[in-house]
Parts: structure tokens; C-alpha cells; sequence
């Protein structure tokens, strides 16, 4: 068993008669995370089962994809309704979720064509890169959940440099239209226990303003410690022929206190306690 995927090997009775047979399935889960169905498949084949296992895992994993793609843009079209400054950029980025989806499939459907003639090698270099495309895309997935909630959750440890590069991931295509070049200048690994919901929409409200002012030119992005804090420090530099009138960093301050862990080493950050 591995990863809830169960392959079982034993003998079946066949018209021939008993012969050794391949039995392969793997649970499939809603946008939800509750269980919606298994996807099973028996061969007579063991080298064909083999074969089937990579396919049998990214299919699944693509079923559920769509479901939580479904489940993710009925909360987006919620999130809209209320409305806010955040329409365009969450409309965009529900596109670029179904762009990957299709991406995806197209993937899986050649990865499908290539083993069937037996080139298993490039196969599995294609199934290992859906592989890869469908983790990001589970993780983007919350993060996409947590930007179009209102309500507050729960606060727990958040490392703030893994949002900031997160966020900034999620915006590339919100870069890519606005000819904006975004520079990581210092971002410091930093932690902080705060609401994650809140905390995520603020970041985000405030790389969105800034990639948007910074239109045709660049945008630098400092994440820093304070002895009160964590302070992200966004410096929008607009393009040739734009206006230049305020080209101060936007500051955004976490207040709070450093704990310095043990184990870490001096002077790293273990966590930002809210004050």
C-alpha cells in the first residue's frame, strides 16, 4: 500500500483456469477530502499492472483535481458576490487553476500514449512532472481557499517568507500581464503565529496594489526582523512614461516578539509571537 493505493497479486479463475492475476485500485476523494468513489482496474498481466500503477495514481489524483477545482470555483464565485478589491485578481486566478487542469490531462493523456508503446522511460518522466504539477496545484489550492474566505481562522505558526513566495507564485500571471519584474531583494525566514485567512489576504491586498502601480516596470520585495516585528517592505518602481510620484516602500508591520530557538542557531528566528 502506498499513498492508500492497494495492488493485490493472487491466483483467479479463468476459462483457462487458474492463473495468476494483478488487482489495482486507489481511493478517490471530493474537493471536500471526504471519500467519492475508487477507481479499480484487474489485469492478467503483471508487467501490465506495473505499467498501469503510475497511470492508475495520476488519474486518481486528477479526478480529484477536478472535483476540488469545481468545489474551489463555486467558493470563488461566492467570494465575488460579496465583492471587494479583489474580483479581477481572483478571477484571473481561477483561470490559471483550470489552464493547469487542462494542462494536466493533456499530460496524462500522453504520458497514456507513450506507454502504450512501451517508451516507459519518458512516460514516467512525464507522470513524475504531473506528479509535481498536481502537489503544487493542491497547495495553491488551499492558499486560493484561504484568500477567498472572510471569516477568521484559527491562529497557528505561519512562516511568513513561504506566503510571501507563495503569494508571489500565484501572481505571476498577474506579473506577466502588467510587464512587471518582481525582485526578491532580502526575505528573511522568518515565523508567525497569526491568523493564517487574515494574514494571507493582507499580504496578498498589498503585492497586488503594489505589482499594480508598478505597471511596465518592476517591483522589489524585502521581508525583514525588527526588535517589534516582522516587516514586509513592497517598493513599486513603475515603467517608462508612468507616473513616479510616490516610490516609498509600502510597509506592512507584524508586531511581535522574537523567540529565538535553540536549535536553530543564534540569532534565527524560531517564531514571532503576536504581541
Amino acid at each position: 500500500m502506498e499513498n492508500a493505493y492497494v495492488e493485490i497479486v493472487g491466483p483467479e479463475h479463468f476459462i483457462e483456469g487458474f492463473q495468476v492475476f494483478n488487482c489495482q485500485a486507489i481511493p478517490v476523494r471530493d474537493g471536500a477530502g471526504a471519500m467519492a468513489g475508487v477507481l479499480s482496474i484487474s489485469v492478467r498481466k503483471h508487467e501490465a499492472g506495473h505499467r498501469l500503477r503510475e497511470i492508475m495514481l495520476c488519474a486518481a489524483h486528477g479526478i480529484e483535481m477536478e472535483l476540488l477545482a469545481a468545489r474551489l470555483e463555486e467558493e470563488l464565485k461566492q467570494a465575488l458576490v460579496v465583492g471587494g478589491q479583489l474580483e479581477e485578481a481572483l478571477e484571473r486566478l481561477l483561470g490559471d487553476i483550470l489552464q493547469a487542469q487542462a494542462g494536466v490531462r493533456l499530460r496524462l493523456a500522453f504520458a497514456a500514449e507513450q506507454l502504450s508503446f512501451d517508451r516507459l522511460t519518458h512516460a514516467r518522466d512525464l507522470l513524475a512532472l504531473v506528479t509535481t504539477i498536481l502537489e503544487r496545484f493542491r497547495l495553491h489550492a488551499a492558499l486560493w481557499r484561504e484568500l477567498a474566505r472572510d471569516e477568521p481562522a484559527a491562529s497557528r505558526p505561519v512562516p511568513l517568507d513561504a506566503l510571501v513566495h507563495d503569494l508571489l507564485e500565484l501572481l505571476q500571471t498577474e506579473a506577466s500581464m502588467r510587464n512587471v519584474e518582481v525582485v526578491l531583494h532580502d526575505i528573511e525566514p522568518l515565523v508567525i503565529e497569526a491568523d493564517p485567512n487574515t494574514l494571507s489576504r493582507t499580504v496578498f491586498r498589498h503585492l497586488l496594489g503594489a505589482m499594480r502601480a508598478a505597471r511596465g516596470g518592476a517591483m522589489q520585495v524585502d521581508l525583514r526582523r525588527n526588535a517589534d516585528g516582522a516587516e514586509l517592505h513592497i517598493l513599486p518602481i513603475p515603467g517608462p512614461g508612468l507616473t513616479r510620484e510616490s516610490l516609498a516602500p509600502w510597509k506592512l508591520v507584524v508586531p511581535g516578539r522574537l523567540i529565538l530557538s535553540p536549535d536553530l542557531g543564534d540569532g534565527i528566528a524560531g517564531a514571532w509571537l503576536s504581541s
